[in-house]
């Protein structure tokens, strides 16, 4: 399927299917992101490639709880995402967290990216082992693309994927200047592509919260 981005879009929508009751819905923000961090990160994306501000940004950093503070944009975004967490999931949710892996996405919207979990892929690589975050976040700083899918399926879900298996429970966050989505860190997910095409990329910064730290 095709989705054409626009501002009027859903915020999200649900499939209800039969399986997938342990996971509740992603969480959305009611208050999107101050307008002036929109700006602040658009302008880091698009900046001359000679400063290499988007490739530092567009490749995964870790932050500890220490050193985060409230002054910077990162902070800035971090502290909006976990105000949503703690206020949908409860503070119990993430106290567990030793840190934030954080990075951003520019895609092409006709492009879709394939259905995965988030995961420690060095862990995998060593053991076979598919470790996830306790949450993921997505901040969205514009309105193009298409939208998140997200499938309440886990890696230690046993359902098979051929074509004839029940459907999940799903659902479609749209992206909307400064909304920020919040779900579970096991959740399956991918995006789907947009018919809007054009000159603009869907733009996102992408927070995952640990209980322990990624393998290098």
């Amino acid at each position: 399927a095709i989705f054409g981005g626009a501002p009027d879009a859903p915020r999200a929508s649900l499939y209800d299917g039969p399986l997938g009751d342990s996971f509740g819905a992603p969480s959305l923000d009611v208050e999107p992101l101050d307008a002036e961090l929109v700006a602040s990160w658009r302008a880091e994306l698009s900046a001359p490639p000679h400063l290499g501000r988007a490739h530092w940004w567009a490749s995964p950093h870790w932050i500890p709880p220490e050193r985060l503070g409230d002054r910077s944009l990162l902070d800035r975004t971090i502290a909006h995402a976990l105000r949503l967490a703690r206020a949908s999931m409860g503070a119990e949710f993430l106290s567990e967290a030793v840190g934030v892996e954080f990075w951003t996405q520019r895609r092409n919207p006709s492009d879709p990216l394939h259905l995965h979990w988030d995961c420690d892929e060095q862990l995998g690589r060593l053991t076979g082992l598919l470790e996830t975050p306790l949450l993921s976040c997505i901040v969205y700083l514009g309105d193009v693309g298409g939208p998140t899918l997200l499938i309440a399926r886990s890696p230690a879900d046993d359902v098979s994927p051929d074509a004839g298996s029940p459907p999940q429970r799903c659902w479609l966050a749209w992206p909307h200047v400064g909304q920020v989505a919040a779900f579970p860190g096991a959740m399956l997910h991918g995006v789907l592509p947009s018919s809007g095409g054009g000159v603009r990329s869907r733009e996102t910064v992408l927070l995952n919260f640990w209980a322990r730290h990624p393998m290098k």
